[in-house]
């Protein structure tokens, strides 16, 4: 659902010589020259946006791209967690700050938008709402018309700020559609050379909902690397990435550390996970305990209340134990092995 507003920003932004862009690949710098101005981003929405305890995030997904493609970046907003409490990403040493909060609606952000631009001065805001306010009841004209608000609002603070707001793209809103293209004809009326408007295409073809999403909403680790393929071209349209994005991937794992707390009891192992499971949000927990000895496994399955298990009266021997998680429909990887001896 690209637009020819894309062009329209790319003629614009490269008019102007581009949004904060470097030297061209070969030129001399200017060592009279004042230095190129780190972008500030701020990147605002749902859980989509925030992500989980146990994601990387689509975020983390657009730093890396920033770091591929060498350009500085500062990420504002008044947040830096995932949603759930527990503070835990799957990458660390990135810049994680945001003004997104999971369960948050488009209608409960239109009046804070003015206060957080003023706070933090992004010269580009990133927008990604509208899933929760359809999913709630809201119908596409009145999205619209929140869109319309939140961007008034945002320009009010800053009048120049460069704006990309993201389509809805799941299939549990009917009215997506309608909204999406009510979305990008705003986004052509509103667009100015001063504060121009891209819309990011997250609905587009190549969005597979049950492959890259575990509930058909919040994007697995192979979907975050897709919305940041989407968000990075929208900032390149604005001249703020100089280059193509590489940010989409055909297949990533989930790889939580998770790692379960062992203990011997006689012959018996007991075995534990609960706080592994509250740390990366598992749905569910597979236990697999191998005899190093005999190469014989057993596994078993729980879901999300049981935190521990007690193996029956093992052989003389040492048994490797791991655990993986489910979390809807994506599965992490085997986690970190524990070995423990039975004399």
């Amino acid at each position: 659902m690209r637009t020819t507003l894309v062009a329209v920003v790319l003629a614009m932004t490269t008019a102007a010589g581009g949004l904060l862009a470097g030297p061209a690949a070969g030129d001399d710098p200017d060592p009279g020259a004042q230095p190129t101005p780190v972008p500030r981003i701020m990147l605002a929405g749902d859980s989509i946006t925030q992500g989980f305890d146990g994601d990387f995030t689509w975020r983390y997904r657009l730093f890396e791209e920033f770091n591929r493609q060498a350009v500085p970046v500062d990420f504002v907003g008044p947040r830096r967690y995932p949603y759930g409490g527990r503070d835990v990403y799957l990458a660390t040493g990135w810049d994680s700050d945001h003004d997104a909060l999971g369960g948050s609606t488009l209608a409960g952000n239109v009046g804070s938008i003015g206060g957080d631009v003023a706070a933090y001065l992004p010269d580009v805001l990133v927008a990604e709402y509208g899933t929760n306010d359809l999913l709630h009841g809201a119908t596409a004209a009145e999205v619209i018309a929140l869109w319309r608000s939140y961007i008034a609002n945002a320009r009010a603070s800053r009048p120049d700020v460069k704006i990309v707001v993201g389509e809805v793209a799941t299939p549990k809103a009917s009215a997506r559609a309608d909204t999406n293209a009510g979305l990008h004809a705003l986004a052509t009326e509103l667009s100015t050379e001063q504060s121009p408007i891209v819309v990011a295409d997250l609905d587009s073809p190549s969005w597979v909902p049950s492959r890259l999403t575990r509930d058909l909403v919040h994007p697995n680790p192979t979907g975050e690397t897709v919305i940041g393929q989407r968000m990075a071209e929208a900032l390149e349209a604005l001249g703020v990435l100089p280059g193509t994005p590489q940010v989409a991937r055909a297949f990533v794992p989930w790889t939580p550390p998770l790692e379960a707390a062992v203990r011997r009891h006689g012959r018996r192992l007991s075995i534990e996970w609960g706080s592994t499971r509250k740390e990366y949000r598992l749905h569910k927990v597979r236990v697999r305990v191998t005899s190093l000895h005999t190469g014989r496994s057993f596994r078993r399955t729980f879901g999300w209340h049981p935190t521990h298990m007690t193996t029956p009266r093992l052989q003389p021997g040492r048994y490797r134990i791991v655990i993986r998680g489910t979390r809807g429909t994506t599965t992490s990887q085997w986690g970190v092995p524990v070995v423990r001896r039975i004399p």
